[in-house]
């Protein structure tokens, strides 16, 4: 496997340098944000991140800021993106900047591994983005446009990765001081995102059309092969909807903090049957049979398809919360659950929850 050559990294540096989409971070490439880039966009579109990022650089403007911050406000600010492991290791990696580090990101990829979440892909990417490190990122888009380079068919093979790291870290070295290891990295990726795509490929506006094997060929489909996809797993369970009128003449649910052994650990949610991949089941106990049925939600985690049937309780006023409920709940406004902003952090479940609930039960809710 070869390295691009001089005249092929001009090319792609000059299709980038037209080309690249605008984001944020690219024009200011400053560790705390381009960190909290990638590992936003780690499972997450550009089109949804874009403004969950300047909404959370809004709530934590620095890295300082988001290291005072609790664990309940990131996940907050999260809420949404889902992968919510990633908002966690997001305010343990700030925490240990800002204190150990003296609020100073590591300029090399071994501290940077050092960091919570952070992996040899982000590591490569802030490194060469923000330090000027020539380390190539390896990620589903640079994988894709190499394996169509050069037509290899074992593109998700570990000698494959290996073979082509080594190829681009040459590739960087013969492009002399006009490769730039940021812009290298980043128009790799962007080919791979907008140009060379999985399905429907655009070869005649690719930079390096002219040299890719896979196009000679007219094979470019074929490469990389397709992963080998694991079952996907059925959940079905009911949800615990219980409201009540306020106080203020508005409605309050019932919402509770799941544990740390459930999905969305953490985050708040109406009592469930809705457990983890090692305890998917965790029964509710007897409820009452007035349980009006409210609708289905569903929802994805990874290879798990999730079911969950909505079950409306109205309750009196001043009832007690409802029996089987786990962890320590309270009850809330509708109006602020709903809000933007809402009082707690809730999950991707809860969300679709309530907007069920609004769109399916408003006139019985006014009949309270």
């Amino acid at each position: 496997m070869r390295p691009l050559k001089k005249t092929e990294i001009e090319r792609l540096l000059g299709w980038y340098s037209k080309n690249a989409r605008e984001f944020p971070w690219r024009s200011n490439p400053e560790p705390y944000w381009v960190w909290l880039a990638e590992i936003m966009s780690q499972q997450t579109q550009m089109a949804t991140l874009v403004p969950y990022f300047h909404r959370f650089l809004g709530k934590f403007k620095d890295v300082r800021a988001l290291a005072r911050a609790e664990e309940h406000e990131v996940l907050a600010a999260w809420a949404g993106l889902g992968y919510y492991s990633r908002a966690r290791n997001v305010h343990r990696a700030a925490r240990m900047v800002a204190g150990a580090l003296g609020g100073k990101f590591p300029t090399t990829l071994d501290g940077l591994l050092e960091l919570p979440g952070v992996g040899p892909y982000t590591a490569a990417a802030i490194a060469s983005q923000c330090f000027g490190v020539r380390e190539p990122v390896w990620d589903g888009n640079v994988v894709r446009v190499t394996s169509r380079f050069f037509a290899r068919e074992d593109a998700l093979s570990p000698a494959f990765k290996t073979q082509a790291l080594e190829a681009l870290r040459a590739s960087m070295a013969a492009g002399g001081s006009g490769c730039d290891p940021s812009h290298f990295n980043q128009a790799l990726m962007e080919l791979g995102a907008t140009v060379c795509s999985p399905k429907s490929p655009s070869c005649g506006r690719c930079p390096l059309e002219a040299s890719c094997a896979a196009r000679a060929a007219d094979t470019v489909e074929k490469y990389p092969p397709p992963k080998a996809r694991k079952a996907v797993v059925e959940l079905r369970c009911r949800v615990h909807v219980r409201v009540r009128r306020s106080e203020k003449n508005g409605f309050e649910a019932f919402l509770a903090p799941r544990d740390a052994e459930r999905w969305f650990a953490g985050l708040w949610d109406f009592p469930s049957e809705l457990g983890g991949a090692t305890k998917p089941k965790l029964e509710l106990g007897a409820l009452p049979r007035s349980l009006e049925p409210i609708g289905e939600v569903r929802h994805q985690v990874t290879h798990h398809k999730i079911y969950l049937e909505g079950l409306l309780e109205r309750t009196e006023p001043r009832a007690a919360r409802a029996t089987g409920t786990v962890g320590e709940g309270r009850w809330l406004s509708l109006d602020a659950l709903v809000a933007d902003e809402p009082p707690v952090p809730l999950s991707t479940t809860a969300r679709k929850m309530l907007k069920l609930l609004l769109r399916e039960k408003t006139d019985q809710l006014a009949m309270f």
